[in-house]
């Protein structure tokens, strides 16, 4: 019964979008006339006008129902329509963009939400029908984007980051339709778990020149103090020393002597000890140098004595190579003992180390002490004086 009724079909409205008249148009000179099992309703027009005309007037969709139609394309016939709107996307104008990304947008909806009847009519994995943009509003789609971005399944990549030449990463206005794109198997990556490795297990480039320089391996320079020497890189002394860095391009380079191919520098104004507490300094960023120069309890006079000359040695040292971390370092260690290393009896020469380093603070410190303990100070020192006549 449903074969033997017949409906006429649509002439082309020109309220139709400029892209798709001529198409439909030559559809309906084809076939004048469709059976009632033939019928799609116009609801459907965006995902299969390029297939199969339109009845006009169209049956109602009770009367489809009854016959068990619902008006919808088959799944085969929107791929192919899918297929002609890609092929087609060259002639498209600024006009009918919007009109035409709509069809597409609807087109693969269509398609996802008839997931099974999709992938079982779905035949052209190597043919360019999919929009791969960036772009998902179609006022914001330039027409040389529209025409150049179409690809295949076979070249689409899911869950990637960036594109893996010559598979292309899903871009925003696919991944509307993910579901559709992976039911047909659209290749996705497997990221294996991975782990960073501990910041912890990298050295620092201080740790890694201090093991050159305790291996003695690219060391350059030589110097001599007490009979004594010690060898260093001249990089690592001039980043931390300006006196050295100076040094080096002056009277160290003119007067070293040649020992191999490393220069021998003598040291003359300061013991082995105190040299090498300033080269030990250079290459570390943190370092305990001071530990047997604190003050202890049970320290008695003597030993309070040479961690004092220790201390103002290496100040003195410190101020004469422009090592300014190391100055305030010395600093640091002698104030919280300076009840012990300050005496009435010191006080005066210490206070003239200080002013020769420019230890303004300890200087500060030593001049206030002296004024307001001018009578044990003044007795101390006479004291001394007497005892060494």
């Amino acid at each position: 019964m449903a074969s033997l009724l017949i409906f006429p079909v649509s002439p082309v409205s020109e309220r139709e979008p400029q892209f798709r008249r001529l198409r439909m148009g030559i559809l309906a000179s084809q076939k004048r006339i469709l059976s009632l099992r033939d019928i799609v309703s116009r609801e459907y027009a965006a995902v299969c006008w390029s297939q199969i005309p339109f009845a006009l007037p169209e049956p109602s969709t009770i009367s489809l129902v009854k016959i068990g139609l619902n008006g919808q394309p088959n799944c085969a016939t929107v791929w192919q329509h899918l297929a002609f709107l890609a092929e087609s996307a060259r002639f498209i104008d600024d006009a009918t963009v919007g009109s035409f990304i709509e069809d597409l947008r609807r087109t693969y909806e269509f398609l996802q939400t008839n997931l099974q009847q999709s992938k079982a009519t779905f035949n052209q994995p190597a043919t360019a029908m999919w929009l791969n943009i960036e772009a998902t509003v179609a006022s914001s789609i330039p027409l040389e984007v529209l025409r150049t971005s179409w690809t295949s399944l076979e070249k689409l990549l899911l869950d990637s980051p960036c594109d893996a030449p010559p598979l292309m990463t899903v871009q925003p206005f696919l991944g509307r339709f993910l579901s559709l794109l992976k039911d047909l198997g659209c290749k996705s990556l497997y990221y294996p778990p991975i782990t960073p490795p501990s910041s912890g297990a990298a050295k620092s480039t201080f740790g890694l020149l201090r093991e050159l320089w305790q291996e003695n391996i690219l060391t350059d320079v030589e110097f001599e103090a007490e009979g004594s020497t010690i060898s260093a890189h001249k990089l690592i002394l001039a980043s931390r020393s300006m006196y050295c860095r100076t040094q080096f391009h002056g009277p160290w380079a003119s007067r070293s002597e040649s020992k191999g191919s490393t220069e021998v520098i003598p040291i003359k104004e300061m013991t082995y000890t105190t040299l090498k507490i300033l080269i030990d300094f250079c290459y570390y960023e943190e370092h305990d140098w001071a530990a047997d120069m604190r003050v202890k309890e049970n320290d008695d006079f003597s030993v309070i004595e040479d961690k004092l000359a220790s201390l103002g040695a290496t100040l003195e040292a410190a101020d004469r190579w422009l090592m300014e971390d190391l100055h305030t370092d010395v600093q640091r260690h002698l104030i919280p003992g300076i009840r012990c290393f300050i005496r009435p009896d010191n006080v005066e020469d210490f206070s003239k180390i200080a002013e020769d380093t420019n230890a303004h603070d300890l200087r500060n410190y030593c001049e206030e002490y002296r004024l307001r303990n001018a009578e044990t100070v003044l007795f101390a020192t006479e004291a001394d004086k007497s005892s060494n006549t």
